[in-house]
């Protein structure tokens, strides 16, 4: 009987685990860090903000997977050409 109370236990801890970490992927990886990531457009393509976030990317469907690579598709190239203008040197001295 004090196996299947440890087993009981065991299950219940690892089912909290995935539940605490589905909640954590959805509200700061899927909620706040991409709000933030999009309220403003770096002049870095390679800022951490334009980076995939796979944890957020775990708990999206299909539709919003899709919707979230075009949008970060959306701002690296325009942080690309942020890029590109504030590193061009200028033609006439």
């Amino acid at each position: 009987m004090a196996k299947n109370i440890q087993n009981i236990l065991l299950m219940l801890k690892f089912e909290l685990a995935e539940k605490i970490f589905y909640l954590k992927a959805r509200l700061w990886h899927n909620g706040f860090l991409m709000w933030w990531g999009k309220l403003y457009i770096r002049d870095n393509e390679f800022h951490p903000s334009l980076r995939i976030n796979v944890s957020a990317m775990l708990v999206m469907n299909p539709k919003q997977k899709q919707r979230y690579i075009s949008d970060l598709l959306r701002r690296r190239g325009i942080a690309h050409q942020r890029s590109l203008q504030t590193n061009k040197a200028p033609a006439n001295h």
